[in-house]
């Protein structure tokens, strides 16, 4: 069995810059910063783009985005962040490095992990602690629950939620963002979990 220690640096290494320009290329673009454009500038111009009926889907972030652009960098961070608080840190850390087209894919590929976050956690949560089936909250689950759960959503995710509400989107990039996005959550501790996608 491998150590903490030994997973975590695994893990440290998936997340490198190596893997973002083998999805960047995997897009068709080369992954290199751009200067002058902050993560914000970014979501920003991808709101511009959104078409209005859809932009509440991205309320939750824009909230979150607005609170890191504001926040001192080098201040220590308080108790583990809410699933969503923890994926829109993941999307300003990808956003100082990616192009704008492929921070539109990653975007996406948040909101509708959170979404699936959102109707299926509170069902699993009750399945991994033995209770018996009952209503579900009609809270959202990314915004109270901790990025513990992050990890958990990922076969879900993959395999069933995402071709069933976005076809499009690419397979084996929504494979390799999950990967990226939950090694991510856990070498910043958000996670005990290390992920293994069926």
């Amino acid at each position: 069995m491998k150590s903490e220690g030994h997973r975590r640096k695994e893990a440290k290494a998936y997340i490198g810059d190596d893997v973002l320009k083998r999805l960047g290329v995997f897009v068709g673009e080369q992954v290199q910063p751009q200067a002058g454009k902050s993560p914000s500038d970014k979501f920003a111009e991808f709101l511009e783009k959104v078409k209005a009926e859809h932009t509440e889907k991205y309320d939750w972030l824009r909230k979150c985005m607005e609170e890191i652009a504001k926040e001192d960098p080098q201040k220590p961070k308080g108790p583990k962040p809410t699933c969503e608080r923890a994926m829109a840190e993941y999307l300003w850390e990808l956003g100082k490095k990616v192009t704008n087209e492929f921070f539109k894919s990653v975007i996406i590929f948040v909101r509708l992990y959170r979404e699936c976050l959102n109707e299926n956690g509170w069902s699993m949560l009750r399945k991994a602690k033995n209770l018996p089936d009952g209503e579900d909250t009609k809270e959202d689950f990314a915004s109270h629950a901790e990025a513990e759960s992050i990890p958990d959503m990922c076969n879900q995710f993959v395999k069933y939620y995402l071709p069933e509400k976005f076809p499009s989107f690419d397979k084996y990039l929504s494979i390799e963002l999950t990967r990226h996005m939950c090694n991510w959550v856990y070498t910043r501790g958000y996670t005990h979990r290390i992920i293994s996608l069926l």
